[in-house]
Parts: C-alpha cells; sequence; structure tokens
C-alpha cells in the first residue's frame, strides 16, 4: 500500500524485502526495578530498518513523535529509499503518569505478578543484498518539499545525502551497529 501511495507499482517493496531480515523482537523492562516517573526505558530514536510496526503492550509509555501515525512507522530504509520524502519515524519509552497508574492498579489486581513491561514489535527490512538508492521521481519530490518549506521560512538544518548503497552495508555503518560492536569489545 505504501508503494502505491507514492506512486510506484505495488510490488516495489514487497519484492524489496522479500529476503529481509524481518524481526519480532519482544523486549521486557523490570517495571519493579525501572518504574519511576521520567525513567528511559527505550531512548528517543529511529529506527534501522524499513517500517516498525509497534505492538500493544500492557504499561503505556511508547510516544511516537508525528502525528496520525498510529503505531506504524517508517525506518531509515525507507527514509533512504525515497531520499528523504518520507521520513524516519522517532519515538521513545518513557515511565510516565499513565505507566504509574497502571503499576498500581496491576499491583492490587495481581499482587503475585511480576511488573514486567513487555512490548513485542516488528520490524520490517529489505533485502540484505538488495541495492538501495533512492528513487529518482520520490528524490525529487523530496528536493521539492523541502524547497516549499524553506520559502514557508521552516528550515529543515542541513540536506541528508542518501548515497547508493548495499541494504547491508547501510546496517553495518549504522551508529546503532557501531555501539553494539564497541558494546561487545568492552564487556
Amino acid at each position: 500500500m505504501a508503494a502505491v501511495g507514492l506512486g510506484l507499482p505495488a510490488e516495489t517493496f514487497s519484492a524489496a524485502g522479500k529476503y529481509g531480515p524481518h524481526l519480532l523482537a519482544p523486549t521486557a523492562s523490570d517495571l519493579q526495578k525501572y518504574g519511576q516517573k521520567d525513567t528511559i526505558l527505550a531512548g528517543f530514536h529511529t529506527d534501522l530498518n524499513f517500517l516498525t510496526i509497534h505492538g500493544r503492550s500492557r504499561y503505556p509509555g511508547l510516544h511516537i513523535w508525528a502525528r496520525n501515525t498510529g503505531k506504524l512507522q517508517a525506518g531509515k530504509q525507507l527514509e533512504h529509499f525515497t531520499g528523504g520524502l518520507v521520513k524516519a519515524g522517532f519515538h521513545e519509552v518513557v515511565v510516565n503518569e499513565r505507566t504509574l497508574d497502571v503499576i498500581a492498579q496491576r499491583k492490587i489486581s495481581y499482587p503475585d505478578r511480576p511488573l514486567v513491561r513487555i512490548s513485542s514489535t516488528f520490524f520490517w527490512h529489505l533485502s540484505s543484498d538488495f541495492d538501495l538508492v533512492p528513487l529518482p521521481e520520490l528524490a525529487e519530490k523530496a528536493r521539492s518539499v523541502r524547497a516549499e518549506q524553506a520559502q514557508l521560512g521552516r528550515d529543515e538544518g542541513e540536506e541528508v545525502v542518501y548515497p547508493p548503497l548495499k541494504v547491508g552495508k547501510q546496517v553495518e555503518r549504522s551508529d546503532m551497529a557501531k555501539t553494539l560492536v564497541d558494546d561487545d569489545i568492552t564487556r
């Protein structure tokens, strides 16, 4: 549907991700230990993949920094593929008042159960050997939108360059991958 909405053949994205390393990644946070207001469970970030589908959690705290996206967000691969026309969505998970309310309710309703926030997020990736090159018609539209925003006084900062590369190389170059490697080396 995203491809059709962008004026592309319906199979454009599905073909590019046919053999992608898609991932359903449940994460757990111990709210007994980390359940204080304003505790950051997942810092402000975008995702490296193509599309992220945020699953439901028994405890609130996910904050998506975009309007009208629901729980589906573009990742960096979609941003790259569209030449920046579609931006990767920022989000974070923070213990807030609503989280604390649910913790208090669960302590009463289920006193013997652990206070664990579990979320199951699905990360849809392009195939690792796919050539990630901005589609010219979408990159041109992105430049046009950027120029329109500049005329309205909305500075988007420095223009991002999206060089052609294999998706696997994009993963290797990501700050997240570098951090993971650095963390493994220092442990």
